[in-house]
């Protein structure tokens, strides 16, 4: 694509409409989010890559503004942060800047952009091109003093709409191009809006809004970090700091008792700035006016400054609370005022909504105001108010849980109140997650506390079953209770099922959320947008899940010496029962890698394998090795094998005496188990001697082992004997490397290494050799990386299976957890492995995909990654034999896997040179295997989607093919009369609905069988090997 906007911009004489046609094919065709990035990412390389072409101008900036609005607000943030990025490397690097002083566009697009997260980077090319204009700026700050506020000033602004952010960031853009040495300048801009609030007490005749949107736009300019800029900016605002503070906070006092809402949250601004003195005494003034205001008995007009006071403690013990915590303990908070107010703050005032005292009320509560019956007073709110006001109830209901004399009678009242009011929350309004967030945090403190332990594991099994259809709930939960356990150094019996369920956890999303993933991986691999993540601390989605799996992997780790033996057991048995629920079911057809199955298998032998190594106590580790060998004895899926069998190899070394027996015993009694599972006890005989180290021991092992794997050599069946062969090779390299010739039955064994490199054996054996079972070292390659990434990945499972060794580093740093196991492997051998080829057949191939025993009627898929063509096997002999004609059949519109599977074979017999089917995924189906009899290997097999099919119709054409649909029309002519071309590409129609008519007008010829019959309808597998039938007719000579 990039490659492509190459040529075409270059070939251009007048870019501007094709540009403006490209913005809008941009804008207005529905891209998935992969394809929409990487047309950004095109279009920025070229940008780059052509930085001298002024090629964009207004119109151009019209339309990414419009994308912006239109289109990046319904991304999710990882991929918002990198279409901003692109956009603005794009105009950054094309735009004709003799354009910029004129454009209000211009200046309105640079307002989309965090000043310190995107702008920085651009400033000194902005500022290279842009001139200063004083008019301007001034128009811009009094058209902001002089409108209305939107009010909507939030801690989320990097991605906000909001009109006065946007405003204030394009005086702020203005007022970085400002000369910083030109005083006179900066005094003319500042003065007139600082001196409105500086003396906006002694002129009260000044419009309120006026001194208000000052206020604001102090605030704005103090939030886009404008007033760090400078040595004398720093000095002019340090002078006149303290007075605009003191004026302005008397202003706010009193206006809010005329406009109550309207100024709640401006204090804000010189809370950020002031002194404490200052502060003080404006906390101290609201005080002592509305005791005064009850003390006169005036109704509840008392009830705007104790509203404001709430808003303005709560900020000074968020933001400044070393400045403020000792002041507000001693000084405030036990006031007897509050305690008497508090109660009385839900009377109705025409002036100030419900919504606004509930907030109110619940700061206070939720700084620790004690008032008498708060339980029963928050129960009640709880189901009064509305989403919006429940994240404040929530807050105040973690301190109450906390307070000592909350009993546990109301503090399971409370828990049990919040949880009903919290299921009803629809997780589709913005609210859910303010209110997960704060919920959680609430009940963190009564998560160790016995007497709501079994209320809260209902609600967490609750929660699971949501989050199983909501990606990201399970982190905001444990993020919260997690520190909680960690802190305590305990965790509750009944909360060992989140642990386990934690460490299993995972779904298998749909294909729109999986190519929101794929996107975000894409975007990462950009050094910028890596840097972008880390600067703005954006968790992708597609790792929530994974986090999930990580944090709790590492906990259990971390922990598992601090749980009671009771404790370690339960876990373990829970493990196996999950792991036991979906083994024993009958394997559905559907059961194959990748689905969820096998990866809630997968991953609770994971668990298993992580806890050998941690795991003192012998009785547990023999519970993990009965049913690991259970297991491992009925299971054919191989990736699930290969960790049943690391599990063995370290178990075994643990006890060799005994379990070394177990292991005679299976290989002595091949002939009773099933091939894979006589295949895996021969692979974990090859690894043992590494864990010997004594040479007495390897000297006694490796006797005893010849005489267990000999017979095997020569076993009726292929896998066991080519797996004994491969053992054996092993074996005697070892014998070689240690010396032991001499003590070892090494003669008798060593023409298995001098056979010809060439000859059927050794091709086998190095086969199975490069595979990932025979080259990892069980003690060398334990690590986590290996477990979880390096495993995962050669066993072909999906990437959003895969947990990266770094993960496991970041959240172990930051939850400070330790454990045994080495997070990064120190060998590279594993690299270089071929993943994924589990099966070597007879017929001299290796299967990618499946591995089913010849016993075996399982009907296990393997999902191996998709490519658009499979092409036949490469065997020179058998290929130079095979005539090919030069016919091509699309059934991209057949969906039955059995007339696939038939036509295939059809297709290889009669000589087509390719077959274009809609997926190749079929070629994993059963179904579709049955009835094509191997003829997929031989077969050029081509994948094109039916949304693809016009586009591959019309290129065919192009190339001098001849489309030839078979279907019935008035036009159609007779098959046995029409004469086919020799490159001649055969159309087949769906089942049920045939050819549709958009692709009926591309054919050159449409055919139809001649038929005597009532039904006058033949199956498509049918009438299409007629159709290759009387084709191969004409063009094989065999056929002549």
């Amino acid at each position: 694509l990039e490659s492509y906007l190459e040529r075409w911009f270059c070939t251009l004489e007048n870019s501007n409409l094709p540009l403006l046609t490209l913005l809008s094919r941009i804008q207005t065709v529905k891209w998935s989010q992969t394809s929409h990035v990487r047309v950004l990412y095109s279009f920025r390389t070229f940008a780059i890559n052509h930085h001298n072409q002024s090629l964009l101008n207004d119109e151009h900036i019209k339309i990414f503004s419009s994308l912006i609005v239109t289109q990046f607000h319904t991304y999710a943030p990882v991929l918002r942060l990198s279409a901003y990025s692109s956009v603005l490397d794009i105009v950054t690097n094309l735009f004709d800047w003799s354009l910029c002083t004129t454009s209000l566009n211009f200046l309105r697009f640079l307002a989309f952009f965090d000043r310190s997260t995107f702008l920085t980077k651009h400033f000194s090319i902005l500022s290279n091109h842009f001139s200063f204009n004083i008019r301007q700026l001034q128009n811009l700050i009094e058209e902001f003093l002089s409108s209305d506020s939107t009010n909507t000033f939030s801690d989320t602004r990097l991605f906000s709409f909001d009109n006065d952010l946007l405003q204030i960031r394009q005086i702020v853009f203005l007022l970085d191009l400002t000369d910083i040495h030109n005083t006179d300048i900066l005094k003319m801009i500042f003065h007139p809006f600082i001196e409105n609030i500086r003396t906006a007490y002694q002129r009260p005749y000044m419009s309120t809004n006026n001194v208000r949107r000052s206020i604001e736009l102090f605030m704005g300019l103090l939030q886009e970090t404008y007033f760090h800029s400078s040595n004398f900016i720093k000095d002019w605002f340090s002078s006149n700091i303290r007075s605009v503070v003191r004026e302005g906070l008397n202003f706010i006092k009193i206006n809010s008792l005329k406009q109550p809402m309207m100024f709640m949250k401006l204090p804000t601004v010189f809370f950020m700035v002031g002194n404490h003195g200052d502060i003080s005494r404006f906390l101290q003034e609201l005080i002592s006016q509305i005791e005064t205001i009850v003390q006169q008995q005036s109704g509840n007009s008392w009830q705007p400054l104790l509203i404001l006071f709430a808003h303005s403690i709560d900020w000074l013990l968020t933001n400044r609370l070393s400045d403020f915590n000792t002041e507000w303990n001693t000084t405030y908070r036990n006031l007897p005022l509050f305690s008497k107010l508090l109660p009385l703050l839900d009377q109705q005032n025409s002036n100030i909504s419900h919504a606004d005292v509930l907030t109110a009320k619940y700061l206070l509560i939720a700084n620790n105001i004690p008032s008498i019956e708060l339980s029963n007073n928050i129960i009640d709110d709880l189901f009064k108010a509305s989403p919006k006001e429940l994240p404040y109830i929530f807050r105040a209901t973690g301190v109450v849980l906390r307070q000592v004399q909350t009993t546990n009678e109301d503090r399971y009242k409370l828990i049990e109140s919040s949880i009903n009011v919290f299921n009803e929350i629809d997780h589709r309004t913005p609210v859910y997650w303010p209110c997960l967030t704060m919920f959680c945090q609430a009940i963190s403190s009564s998560i160790t506390d016995i007497t709501v332990s079994n209320i809260l594991s209902e609600w967490f099994t609750h929660m699971f079953e949501r989050s199983k259809h909501v990606s990201g709930i399970m982190n905001v939960l444990l993020e919260s209770i997690v520190p909680i356990w960690l802190h305590e150094r305990r965790i509750q019996s009944s909360h060992l099922s989140i642990v386990v369920e934690c460490v299993i956890f995972g779904q298998t999303y749909q294909k729109d959320k999986k190519q929101q993933w794929q996107a975000e991986q894409l975007v990462e691999q950009d050094e910028s947008v890596r840097l972008l993540i880390a600067q703005t601390h954006i968790t992708p989605e597609y790792r929530y899940d994974r986090n999930v799996r990580t944090l709790m992997q590492l906990f259990l780790l971390h922990m598992w010496p601090l749980l009671h033996s009771v404790q370690q057991n339960e876990i373990i048995m829970q493990i196996i029962e999950k792991h036991r629920l979906l083994a024993s079911k009958e394997r559905r057809p559907r059961f194959c890698t990748n689905s969820l199955e096998h990866r809630i298998m997968f991953r609770a032998l994971q668990c298993l394998l992580c806890l050998t190594s941690i795991i003192q106590d012998s009785s547990p580790l023999q519970i993990i090795y009965d049913y690991v060998v259970e297991t491992l004895i009925r299971e054919n899926e191989p990736s699930l094998r290969l960790l049943s069998e690391w599990i063995l190899v370290r178990l075994i070394s643990q006890d060799r005496t005994t379990r070394l027996n177990d292991l005679y015993g299976y290989l002595q009694d091949a002939h009773r188990y099933r091939t894979g599972a006589v295949c895996a006890w021969i692979s974990i005989s090859s690894h043992m001697t590494n864990l010997l180290t004594d040479r007495m021991d390897q000297i006694e092992y490796i006797n005893k082992i010849f005489g267990y794997i000999s017979p095997l050599l020569i076993h009726s069946n292929f896998h066991i004997r080519t797996f004994a062969c491969s053992t054996m090779v092993k074996l005697l390299e070892f014998i070689e490397s240690h010396n032991l010739e001499n003590e070892t039955p090494y003669e008798a064994y060593r023409c298995f290494k001098q056979n010809d490199e060439k000859s059927e054996l050794a091709r086998y054996i190095t086969k199975l050799q490069s595979l990932f079972l025979y080259q990892f070292d069980s003690i060398r390659d334990f690590s986590l990386e290996t477990i979880f990434y390096t495993l995962p990945k050669l066993s072909l499972l999906a990437e959003d299976e895969y947990l990266w060794p770094e993960w496991f580093i970041e959240t172990s740093q930051k939850l400070h957890m330790t454990f045994s196991i080495s997070v990064h492997n120190i060998s590279t051998i594993l690299q270089s492995c071929q993943a994924g080829i589990w099966r070597l057949t007879a017929a001299g191939k290796s299967d990618i995909g499946p591995n089913q025993d010849e016993e075996s009627s399982s009907t296990i898929q393997h999902k191996a990654n998709p490519y658009p063509v499979v092409e036949s096997l490469d065997d020179t002999e058998l290929r130079g034999s095979i005539k090919r004609t030069q016919l091509i059949v699309v059934a991209s519109l057949i969906d039955k896997q059995t007339n696939l599977g038939g036509l295939c074979r059809t297709g290889e017999v009669f000589g087509v040179k390719e077959m274009v089917i809609g997926s190749i995924r079929i070629l994993e189906d059963q179904q579709f295997l049955n009835l094509s009899m191997t003829a997929h290997k031989w077969l050029r097999i081509k994948q094109v989607q039916e949304r693809e099919l016009k586009d591959y119709l019309i290129d065919m054409q192009a190339q001098g093919y001849t489309i030839v649909a078979v279907e019935q029309t008035v036009n159609s002519q007779s098959l046995y009369e029409y004469q086919f071309p020799e490159k001649t590409l055969l159309l087949l129609g769906n089942e049920r609905e045939g050819i549709r008519a958009d692709l009926l007008s591309l054919v050159d010829v449409t055919v139809e069988i001649p038929q005597a019959g009532v039904i006058r309808s033949l199956n498509v597998h049918v009438s299409g090997a007629l159709c290759v039938s009387e084709y191969a007719r004409k063009y094989l000579s065999f056929m002549k």
